[in-house]
C-alpha cells in the first residue's frame, strides 16, 4: 500500500475523511469549504502531494467568487461614486489574479500532476494557462496603469487620481471580465475532473479496507 495512503489507516484516521467524502458528494458542487475541507483532512494525515493542485484550487474559487461579486455589483449600482470604486477593485483583483495564475498553474500544478501520474491533464493545464497569459498580454498596459494609480492609491498627484475617479465606465472593463470569467469557469471544470480522480483514488483504498 502507497505510504500516504497508509497514513488514512490508523485507527481514527479514515472517520474523518470519509466523512468529507461523503459531504462532498451530498452538496455536488466545489464549493470553496468542501475543497477546503478535503485539503485539511490531507493534511491532518501528514499527505501533502495533492497541494499545488488544491491551493490553485481554492485560490481561483476564491478569485472566481470575488470577482463576480465586483463584476455584479460594478454592472448594476446607479450611483456615480460606487460604480466607479466597484470598476476601480475589479481591475486590480484581475490584474493581480492574471498575475498569480500564471505560476500556479505552470511552475506549480504542472510538476506536481506529472510528480503525481497525472500527466494526461497537464496538456489541458497548459491550455487553460495560455488563455490567462493571452488576456493579461492584450490587457496589461490599461489594467496596470488603472491598478498602480488608481485601484492602490499609489499616484501623490490628487489631480490625476479624481481624473480616475470621475470615470463612471472603465474600457473594456465589461468585456475582460467576461473573458477571465469565462476561462476561469473552464479552470473549475478541469479542476473538478482532477479532484475527481483524486477522490476515485482515496475512495478506492478506503472501501478495501474496513473501518473499526
Amino acid at each position: 500500500m502507497k505510504h500516504w495512503i497508509s497514513s488514512f489507516f490508523k485507527s481514527e484516521a479514515p472517520i474523518g475523511l470519509k466523512g468529507v467524502l461523503v459531504k462532498y458528494d451530498q452538496t455536488k458542487e466545489t464549493s470553496i469549504e468542501s475543497i477546503h475541507s478535503v485539503w485539511r483532512e490531507l493534511n491532518e494525515r501528514e499527505v501533502y502531494k495533492f497541494d499545488e493542485f488544491f491551493n490553485a484550487y481554492l485560490y481561483s474559487s476564491i478569485i472566481d467568487r470575488d470577482i463576480l461579486l465586483l463584476w455584479t455589483n460594478y454592472s448594476k449600482v446607479l450611483v456615480d461614486s460606487k460604480k466607479n470604486l466597484y470598476g476601480r477593485l475589479l481591475i486590480m483583483t484581475l490584474i493581480e489574479f492574471l498575475e498569480d495564475i500564471n505560476i500556479l498553474l505552470g511552475k506549480d500544478l504542472r510538476p506536481e500532476l506529472i510528480k503525481n501520474g497525472m500527466e494526461n491533464f497537464v496538456s489541458q493545464v497548459n491550455i487553460v494557462n495560455k488563455e490567462f497569459a493571452v488576456i493579461k498580454k492584450q490587457n496589461n498596459t490599461v489594467l496596470r496603469h488603472i491598478r498602480n494609480n488608481a485601484s492602490a492609491h499609489k499616484t501623490k498627484k490628487a489631480k490625476d487620481l479624481i481624473g480616475f475617479t470621475r470615470q463612471e465606465y472603465f474600457d473594456n472593463l465589461n468585456e475582460i471580465t467576461a473573458k477571465v470569467f469565462q476561462n476561469n469557469i473552464k479552470l473549475t471544470e478541469l479542476n473538478t475532473k482532477i479532484m475527481n480522480v483524486i477522490l476515485k483514488e482515496l475512495r478506492g483504498e478506503i472501501e478495501h479496507k474496513p473501518l473499526s
